[in-house]
């Protein structure tokens, strides 16, 4: 699928405009100061050719040499709309031809207002076949440096929108769990079926915020784990036991947004559903170098281990993480399946962001 590069040439606000104008004043002094040499060098008569009429032909140099770029810049763009590399080198040469015939054309100017030239035709021959070699050189990085950023502005909106679609996955087992747990609770027990709607509310809540930023801090996806885990053991009572450990110094750490849940969640799914009796969870993170780690551990039966990459095709907790991982850190992070745990590591992220607790949220 192509697509199509725009970007506009002539300048569109005043302060633009004031830009161009001071760019021409500026690159005018530059010449009259190249023109100036020239006349030392081949031992010009300077009294037949003073500073200000040095600097009005430099100046009007400079402002051919510019309109005559901007106004074949936007021919090229118009005739030939910049959609590939074929399209670049077209205006590449347009541009290259365009800034060698300004010389002529200021040269022929030159000589109706004043009947002479400055620079000798030898001279003026060799500036313009390196300001054409130039004008080449020039618009090959420049159009290089616009596929390149356009490459990647494409790369990474397609990697927000992955992200995005990966971080919105949500299991509808836990929704329908949840929502049996609350109508069973109901008519027993109704101030309990009260607080397991409110943490389902702000749970999803949260999952809406956390969604729309990449980022977010690990006391925001601890308090989310909690809320999640709170809702389970309205439907596990006593069964269900949980326990996290992580350093104070850690809570601040940015990381990615909804990451932990899906682990913890795919623990309840293929641990605490399958056995009987009491099913404990213990969610732990700790710092190793300049990587997080987290381990998420429980007394369930356990993953069978000769399955191998097989294990990530049962479900979408795990692929979703171990896709989001490989997309965010792609040679740094790891999720490593053990027995009885899963272990993430990725970089520390230390990046501020603003704080998004599900009780602020419900507030």
């Amino acid at each position: 699928m192509n697509h199509h590069i725009a970007f506009h040439i002539f300048p569109h606000t005043k302060k633009q405009w004031l830009g161009t104008v001071a760019a021409i004043f500026l690159i005018a002094a530059v010449a009259k100061l190249a023109i100036s040499s020239i006349q030392l060098f081949f031992d010009l008569d300077g009294d037949q050719f003073p500073f200000w009429q040095g600097y009005l032909i430099s100046l009007e140099y400079t402002s051919i040499i510019l309109m005559m770029q901007l106004i074949s810049g936007e021919l090229a763009h118009q005739i030939f709309p910049l959609k590939n590399k074929t399209t670049a080198v077209l205006h590449i040469f347009i541009q290259s031809i365009s800034a060698a015939l300004s010389f002529v054309i200021a040269r022929q100017i030159e000589l109706v207002v004043i009947s002479d030239c400055v620079i000798p035709s030898g001279v003026f021959t060799a500036i313009v076949s390196v300001s054409f070699v130039l004008s080449i050189l020039g618009n090959s990085i420049y159009y290089l440096m616009l596929f390149y950023r356009r490459a990647k502005a494409a790369e990474q909106a397609a990697l927000e929108a992955e992200l995005k679609a990966l971080r919105a996955q949500i299991n509808p087992h836990f929704l329908f769990n949840t929502l049996n747990s609350i109508a069973a609770l109901i008519r027993t027990r109704p101030d309990e079926a009260e607080a397991v709607t409110e943490a389902l509310a702000d749970l999803f809540r949260y999952s809406l915020r956390a969604s729309k930023q990449p980022l977010v801090t690990l006391e925001d996806e601890l308090e989310s784990v909690k809320l999640y885990l709170s809702i389970e053991k309205a439907r596990f009572r006593e069964r269900l036991h949980t326990s996290i450990d992580v350093p104070p110094h850690l809570l601040n750490a940015s990381v990615p947004s909804l990451l932990l849940q899906p682990l913890v969640e795919n623990a309840i799914k293929h641990g605490a559903n399958r056995v009987e009796g009491d099913f404990f969870i213990h969610l732990s993170a700790t710092e190793k170098g300049n990587r997080i780690e987290f381990i998420v551990h429980d007394s369930g039966y356990g993953f069978d281990l000769s399955l191998g990459d097989a294990m990530f095709k049962k479900g979408t907790g795990l692929q979703n993480v171990r896709e989001r991982l490989s997309l965010l850190f792609p040679r740094n992070s790891e999720l490593i399946i053990e027995k009885h745990a899963v272990v993430l590591r990725f970089p520390i992220e230390r990046t501020l962001v603003r704080p998004l607790s599900p009780s602020v949220v419900s507030q």
